[in-house]
């Protein structure tokens, strides 16, 4: 079943959901990560490259993760739905605190994060799943060929624009990821039953943040797709403060 967060708004709830995804190469691989390096920015906010392995995980598992994250919640208190950043704190568990990007249209959110998380910026995505959309090729093919939809992509971190944020594509490691639609989340507010959904593949772009250094940061991340009038933009007011 196709999720795109950036269409889902302009789809009845039974129709095709998309979110934010990658590449296409041969269907069952893990495409090129890329030539991102470590990318220091503006107070030592360090952008750290994919293809390795950080806080136990991958880039390529971390979008699975983020996925799973993202749909578990109901609307009215959803990350992805969230106006202000009100909800942001919501299931943050473990060492990666997840970013959230939107359906389209621009927010603005200011939230607390703490000083030893590191962050994952979703700044442009999709997520596909079985049976809905075919096996495991195929929903991967249908992953790969929404994120290689000419989507433009930009992300600036306390006002300095990243560089070359296409290097930093990830999508689900071969065999997909395990894909639960919880009973009260989004997905079954919208009419899917809970279930394993598996597999399913994630692809798209993505910014793994060192932990930020204690103080206030802006992050702001842009998607588009203009033959499809399509365009997504967050900025995250993002304050570090040691815990009490």
């Amino acid at each position: 079943m196709r999720w795109s967060a950036f269409l889902a708004r302009n789809v009845r709830p039974v129709v095709a959901v998309v979110l934010l995804l990658a590449t296409a190469v041969v269907l069952v691989s893990v495409p090129s990560q890329g030539s991102a390096a470590p990318y220091p920015g503006p107070r030592q906010v360090t952008i750290l490259p994919p293809g390795e392995l950080y806080y136990g995980k991958t880039y390529n598992e971390l979008a699975g993760d983020w996925w799973n994250w993202a749909l578990q919640f109901p609307s009215e208190v959803n990350p992805l739905l969230d106006t202000t950043g009100e909800f942001g704190a919501l299931g943050q568990e473990g060492r990666v605190w997840f970013l959230a990007g939107n359906f389209g249209g621009e927010n603005v959110r200011e939230l607390r994060v703490p000083p030893d998380k590191a962050v994952l910026v979703p700044m442009f995505n999709s997520l596909w799943w079985s049976p809905e959309d075919g096996n495991l090729e195929e929903v991967r093919a249908l992953a790969n060929a929404q994120v290689n939809s000419g989507a433009d992509v930009w992300c600036t971190i306390n006002g300095k624009l990243v560089e070359d944020v296409y290097a930093y594509r990830a999508q689900s490691q071969p065999g997909g990821f395990p894909f639960a639609i919880v009973e009260g989340g989004l997905l079954n507010e919208w009419g899917y039953e809970p279930r394993d959904a598996e597999p399913a593949v994630a692809d798209g772009y993505w910014l793994l943040l060192e932990p930020l250094p204690i103080g206030r940061h802006t992050i702001v991340f842009h998607s588009s797709i203009p033959s499809m009038d399509w365009e997504l933009q967050v900025t995250y007011y993002l304050t570090v403060v040691l815990p009490k």
